[in-house]
C-alpha cells in the first residue's frame, strides 16, 4: 500500500490486530496523509481498505473502519434535476453520507452526474435511486460506481466474492447484483453545455 500511495515522505506501517486486520500507518508529511486519504478508495488484491484517522481520547482498535468514500454516477437524470445541489445532495443520501457533487454537472447530456459520498461497508450497493419528479411520479435511475473493488454479487456487500458470502450458497438466479454497477474510468472534458432553466 505504501509504494501505491507514492508518498513524497516516509510512511512507516505497523500491524495493530492481525485478527481484524487493522494496521497503523504513520506520515512524515500532513500532505502526504491528506493525499492518501483524498484518494479514496484504495484497494488492495481488489479488497477495499477502510482508512481512518485516530483520536488521541481513543483505543487504536476504536477507530471507526466500516466507512470508505466512494465516487458514484447517477445516469440519465433530467437537466433540471442535475442543476440543483440540494436535490443532489438529497439524491446522494440515498447512497450514504453526502460529501460532494462533482464539479461539473452540466457535461453533455448523455453524461451522468457524480456524486461522492460515504458508504458504510456493513451495507450493501444500490443499484438505482428514486426520484420524485415534477409531476408527482417517482422514477428509479441506474447507479454506478468507480473504482469498484470485490464485491458479492448475492448480498451486494463490499469485500468478500458470493464464494465467500455467510448468506450464500447461491444459485446461478438467485444473484442480484453483477458487473453492471461498476463504471468505466471518468474522463475530464473541457467541453461544457450552458444548461438554462425554464
Amino acid at each position: 500500500m505504501i509504494k501505491l500511495w507514492n508518498t513524497k515522505g516516509s510512511v512507516m506501517g505497523k500491524l495493530i490486530d492481525a485478527k481484524e486486520k487493522i494496521f497503523m500507518f504513520s506520515f512524515d508529511e500532513e500532505r502526504d496523509k491528506n493525499k492518501v486519504l483524498d484518494g479514496q478508495p484504495w484497494h488492495f488484491d481488489k479488497f477495499i481498505w477502510c482508512l481512518g484517522e485516530p483520536n488521541y481520547d481513543r483505543k487504536m482498535t476504536e477507530v471507526p473502519l466500516s466507512f470508505v468514500p466512494l465516487w458514484a454516477r447517477v445516469y440519465d437524470l433530467p437537466l433540471r434535476g442535475r442543476t440543483n445541489e440540494e436535490n443532489l445532495r438529497r439524491l446522494s443520501a440515498q447512497l450514504g453520507t453526502f460529501v460532494k457533487v462533482d464539479g461539473a454537472p452540466f457535461l453533455e447530456m448523455e453524461r451522468a452526474v457524480r456524486l461522492r459520498f460515504i458508504q458504510d461497508v456493513r451495507k450493501p450497493l444500490k443499484e438505482e435511486v428514486v426520484v420524485g419528479m415534477k409531476t408527482g411520479k417517482y422514477e428509479n435511475f441506474k447507479v454506478k460506481y468507480e473504482r469498484l473493488p470485490t464485491y458479492c454479487y448475492g448480498c451486494g456487500l463490499l469485500g468478500h466474492g458470493e464464494k465467500d458470502c455467510d448468506e450464500g450458497p447461491y444459485d446461478e438466479g438467485e444473484l442480484r447484483f453483477d458487473e453492471s454497477l461498476r463504471a468505466s474510468p471518468w474522463k475530464v472534458t473541457k467541453t461544457v453545455v450552458d444548461v438554462k432553466t425554464s
